[in-house]
């Protein structure tokens, strides 16, 4: 088996400031997941012509995570009580957390 790996070119040519961690992100994408889903492909033809906004406003299987929760952050899963999923679960010594899109 044979591997080959091109090699790097050289950076010899940049000096040392445009080599900075700040610079570094230039030309590079947002990290990000591209998949989505539709209900149908006239959904799908909407979100891309018209934009996310007008295509998501009707989708169903989009959910806002906007809004007032409450947080809490257990040391290991076997700490978290059971029946935290359950309505009236005792939150209050939770914190307030807000979340916006």
């Amino acid at each position: 088996m044979c591997l080959a790996v091109p090699r790097a070119p050289s950076l010899s040519h940049l000096s040392r400031s445009s080599l900075s961690s700040t610079t570094s992100i230039h030309h590079r994408s947002k990290a990000h997941v591209p998949l989505r889903t539709f209900d149908d492909p006239a959904q799908a033809l909407a979100y891309f012509s018209k934009g996310p906004a007008a295509a998501l406003a009707s989708r169903k299987r989009v959910l806002s995570l906007n809004g007032a929760w409450r947080f809490k952050l257990y040391d290991q899963p076997e700490a978290v009580p059971e029946g935290v999923w359950e309505e009236g679960f005792d939150d209050g010594d939770w914190t307030d957390v807000s979340s916006q899109g």
